[in-house]
Formats: structure tokens, C-alpha cells, sequence
């Protein structure tokens, strides 16, 4: 599984997903994006309540760039949305799926929460059962 929030480190994590899974082959990759929150209660009626679908529209435009680099590569892959804390949502997603190995960014978008809070993928790494990879 590849936790994905769209941002440069988490791109750098999907190029080595993309190696692995090339040097692996026959493989079938999650990528797994959270949303923190609904962007907007605009968006929550345009998506007429459907938060599934809008989470996942979000996650495409914000991952958009991870895709394109699995389709050029002819890499299957599966979209996974969460909502709520991601460190929380991905470890969940990791131990209720049972993948064989989960792979983040060393860091995401938000630097301030980072900060302030920690890094997701140190929380993860204390957390998950699995094994981590960590890509800088």
C-alpha cells in the first residue's frame, strides 16, 4: 500500500512503488489518500451527500500526477480514501487489509501540523504491524 497525500515527498515514495512493483511484478498496489476533513459543505451537497465519491474526487485531483506515473508504467493499482487523522486512517487501512508492505513520504503537505504534532510517518512506524518503508 502507498499512502499518498499528493505532496513531493509522497511522489518521491510513489517512484519507488512504481520500481518495486516493476522489479516485483504481478502485483496490485493501494494507493491510499485521507482527507483531514470535507473540503466544504458546497461541495458535500454538490456531491449529494455521497462523501465516498467525494473523497475520491479529491484524491484524484490531489494524487493526480501518482496515477499518471502508474498507468504510464502499466502498474495496477487500486484508489483507497479515508477521512479523519491520516496517521490513524492509514494505520487502520494497513492492519484491517493486511497488505505486505505499506510505503509513505518521510514527509506531507502540512508542515506546521508537522511541527506541531509529528510527522505521520513517525506515528506510523510506532504503530503499524507491517513493514514500513520511508521514502526522504
Amino acid at each position: 500500500m502507498l499512502a499518498t497525500d499528493g505532496s513531493k515527498h509522497a511522489h518521491r515514495a510513489a517512484e519507488k512503488t512504481v520500481e518495486l512493483a516493476l522489479q516485483l511484478g504481478n502485483v496490485v498496489i493501494t494507493l491510499f489518500h485521507v482527507s483531514p476533513e470535507i473540503s466544504s459543505r458546497n461541495s458535500l451537497i454538490q456531491a449529494n451527500f455521497d462523501i465516498r465519491s467525494l473523497l475520491e474526487k479529491e484524491a484524484r485531483l490531489a494524487i493526480i500526477k501518482t496515477e499518471l506515473l502508474f498507468k504510464q508504467e502499466k502498474i495496477p493499482y487500486n484508489l483507497a480514501v479515508g477521512l479523519g487523522d491520516p496517521a490513524e486512517e492509514i494505520v487502520k487501512k494497513a492492519e484491517t487489509e493486511g497488505y505486505d508492505l505499506l510505503i509513505v513520504g518521510s514527509r506531507g503537505l502540512n508542515k506546521l501540523q508537522e511541527f506541531v504534532i509529528g510527522s505521520v510517518s513517525k506515528k506510523i512506524v510506532h504503530v503499524v504491524k507491517c513493514p514500513v518503508m520511508i521514502i526522504k
